[in-house]
């Protein structure tokens, strides 16, 4: 795989500009630094009575939080269609990674889970402490396998432009997870509100160049173009 990377290295770069981002990924694209631009600049405020502000991202119901849940549940839908096309089991798989994500993201299950870890623990205290500074110490199996079956899917992948945006999301997903190792640690500091910014973009846009991905695997033409 490295050595591939390697030889075909001028050929992915010269992909990568040449791939042309639809008008959907565009918005998307927009909308989520917009929205992290607005993290940044108005978290302190609070609209239409609320007790938190829309615009902080680490509340539980904010502007990102809603676009984070709607593009991993359209990359879902874009998953599934694909799956009905293709008729293999294992792009199911694509199908629960991403309604599983717009699931947590909702329902905060990954932090529910990680809590009653540290309750089930509380007499290990190795285990109580790597639980309490990040969940990726407990439930970091879980992205590990689905870490495992994209970078399976990058190597299987024989269109080169939905194998860069599919490596692309990764990648963005892989810095989401050290950020949010890092960033944790500087909870209740005013530097949080950088690493909470960085953290919540990152996974937007990740999640954007995997819409991309399937919307190239979905859209191709005979002549390996893709439609709008």
């Amino acid at each position: 795989m490295i050595k591939l990377l390697i030889v075909n290295y001028d050929y992915q770069v010269k992909t990568l500009k040449e791939i042309k981002f639809s008008t959907v990924s565009r918005v998307f694209f927009l909308a989520s630094l917009l929205t992290v631009l607005f993290h940044f600049l108005l978290h302190p405020l609070k609209v239409l009575n609320m007790s938190t502000s829309m615009f902080y991202m680490d509340e539980e119901l904010t502007l990102a939080s809603i676009l984070t849940v709607s593009f991993a549940f359209y990359c879902g839908i874009l998953a599934l269609e694909y799956f009905l096309k293709s008729k293999k089991l294992h792009d199911f798989l694509w199908i629960l990674i991403f309604w599983g994500l717009a699931f947590d993201e909702y329902f905060s299950i990954h932090e529910y889970l990680n809590d009653l870890f540290k309750k089930n623990f509380s007499g290990n205290n190795f285990l109580n402490e790597l639980a309490s500074l990040s969940w990726v110490f407990t439930l970091g199996i879980i992205f590990l396998l689905i870490t495992l079956f994209i970078i399976r899917e990058v190597i299987n992948e024989k269109d080169i432009r939905v194998k860069l945006l599919l490596l692309l999301g990764i990648i963005t997903y892989i810095t989401v997870i050290g950020v949010e190792v890092i960033g944790g640690q500087t909870y209740g500091s005013t530097i949080y509100v950088l690493f909470v910014g960085i953290e919540e973009g990152l996974e937007m846009i990740g999640t954007v160049f995997f819409i991309e991905a399937f919307r190239n695997k979905l859209l191709t033409n005979k002549n390996g173009r893709i439609k709008d």
